[in-house]
Formats: C-alpha cells, structure tokens, sequence
C-alpha cells in the first residue's frame, strides 16, 4: 500500500513538473507615460495594481511646476506601486533644433541634468531612462544617451522586439487615440510576445473617461467633414482627433477635429473621402490618450498572457538574452 502511494505521489510530481513551464508567462510588456496627468496616480496605477502590473513615467518637470501632478505623486508611484519614473527632459523641448541652435553643452546641461537633478532632490531614484519629446533626436542627443543612460525609445510602427538598437534605444508604438490602433491587434502583439518570448513596447500620455468620446456611424463623408447617424454631445477639449474607422489602424493621416456643427464633425483634412467612408464606426476623442475602457481591458489581457515590466527591468531583461 504505501508502495503504491509513493508511486502515485512520484506520478503526480512528475506531471506537475511537465506542466509547470507550460504555465509560466514567457515574453513581456512594457507600457509607459510621457510628460505628466493626474490620471497616472487616479487610474492607471490602481488599474494596473489590481492585475499585477507596473509601468514606467516620463517626467517633463515643466508638468509637476505647472500643478498637473506632484512630487508627492511621482513618489507614491515609484515606492508604492513600483513604477520607473524616467526624464522627458526639463523643458520639453525638441533636443535636435535644441541642440541645433544652442549646442550639445547647453542641452545636456538645462536639459538632462537640471531635470534628473530636480527629480532626485525631491526623493526620485536615479534615473535610468529617457525619453526624447516628440521622440526626435539626433546622432549627439542619441549618444548621452547612450552615455547617460541604459535605454530611450525610438518610434517604431511595430514594439516587439529581442533585442536592443546598437546605440541603446527600443522600439515603441503609440497606442494614443491620434495613433488609434485596434485593440484586437494590440491583443495580437500580446500573444506574439508570448509566443516568440519578446517584449512589447507600447506607450500614451493620458487616460480618459468614457463622457471624453464621441462613438457613432458615419452616414456621409465630405472633403473635410463627416456627418454622424445620430445626434451627439459636442466635445470640449483642445486637441480631438477622429478615427473615421475602429476596426482600421491609423497611420500616417493626421485628422484633426476643428469643430462641430449638428451632427457634422469638421476635420482639418482636405482629403477625408480617402480615408473615411459611410456606414463604418467612427471614434472622436482626445488625440493624446486613450479610453479608460480600452486600457483597462488591454491590461486584464496582458495579466493573462505575459509578464509586465518597468522599462529599465525589460531593457536588462533584453540585455541577458545576448
């Protein structure tokens, strides 16, 4: 009898052994937030607590001066919820015409080390990353970088990837309603991560509540208008942009809302007809951020699929698989 046990006990060992790598999460993602917004510390972060996961903040110091967040805030998400906070530079300025006109000296200078220092009096650890605004940079920006710190992002269409650039820098894809992408495709990529053990990169600015968008059909497209099914709330806010079709990734087509009249939604765009259409579903909302909605359900697929990482903690994991 007790032969027996220990035999069936050995069995079960050895089938939980087999099962157990199947079960570990392979790949990873990397969301992060760039200049400053209160709904980091309102809803991202307590979002992603709930699922397990953590992300990593670009800080332009120029957002915490003008009231949009605090120190006390950029303290709470780094030592509570585990989040990176990394520099998007003092001024937001564009480093390359930055450079370009004053020099390297004075850039590094007012606009590197001003920021980190301020960050780091105010109880904010080293910084490991950086972020350029508008992700423009140049060959003498690019090497501070690759100087200074262990990673920035360059744009990319596509954030999967192995492996860092030769000069330090990751790809990154925006996932802010100006750059729409589908959530089913963003659901793609988490499963690719998964599967070829990778990690993604995705980044936005700030998170919205549902009231901050206009859903509806499309009935008629002009040169630079669209006309919705039904009637709808005009929207107040300084930069919306229109996604003339949800199930359609946007790229390279800036459409800009410039007003609304009834049911018509004017765009500043002249050539609307070659990218919207009747009878499909149309989102206009805030160009710099993303539904409260959205995020949340990326997050919850995410959690279920792969591991979620702070930049700097998936840049050395990329590091270790050289």
């Amino acid at each position: 009898m007790k032969n027996r046990i220990y035999i069936l006990f050995i069995i079960y060992l050895i089938a939980f052994v087999m099962i157990l790598p199947a079960q570990q999460k392979r790949g990873g993602i990397s969301i992060a937030f760039d200049d400053g917004y209160p709904s980091w510390i309102n809803i991202a972060a307590p979002e992603l607590q709930k699922v397990g996961g953590v992300a990593t903040v670009f800080v332009n110091n120029q957002r915490v001066h003008s009231g949009y967040l605090t120190f006390d805030d950029l303290r709470k998400l780094q030592n509570y919820y585990k989040w990176e906070i990394g520099t998007h530079t003092y001024h937001h300025f564009n480093s390359a015409k930055y450079v370009e006109k004053y020099g390297i000296d004075r850039w590094l200078k007012d606009e590197v080390e001003k920021s980190i220092s301020e960050f780091q009096s105010n109880g904010i650890n080293r910084i490991r990353s950086i972020v350029f605004p508008f992700n423009s940079f140049n060959e003498l920006t690019s090497k501070i970088a690759y100087e200074k710190f262990n990673s920035f992002r360059r744009y990319s269409p596509l954030p999967l990837t192995n492996k860092l650039y030769n000069d330090k820098s990751y790809p990154g894809t925006s996932i802010d309603l100006g750059y729409y992408i589908p959530l089913r495709q963003v659901k793609m990529w988490i499963n690719f991560a998964k599967m070829q053990d990778k990690i993604m990169f995705v980044y936005s600015h700030e998170i919205f509540e549902e009231d901050h968008y206009i859903k509806g059909e499309i009935i008629s497209v002009g040169d630079d208008y669209i006309i919705a099914k039904d009637d709808f709330k005009p929207l107040n806010h300084n930069a919306l942009c229109l996604v003339p079709d949800t199930n359609t990734r946007i790229q390279n087509t800036d459409l800009k809302v410039k007003g609304f009249s009834g049911r018509k939604i004017l765009i500043d765009n002249n050539n609307l007809k070659n990218v919207a259409k009747s009878g499909t579903k149309f989102i206009v909302g805030p160009c710099y951020g993303m539904q409260r909605s959205y995020f949340e359900e990326l997050i919850k697929y995410a959690a279920k699929k792969v591991k979620f990482y702070t930049v700097s903690e998936a840049v050395e994991k990329l590091k270790r698989k050289k």
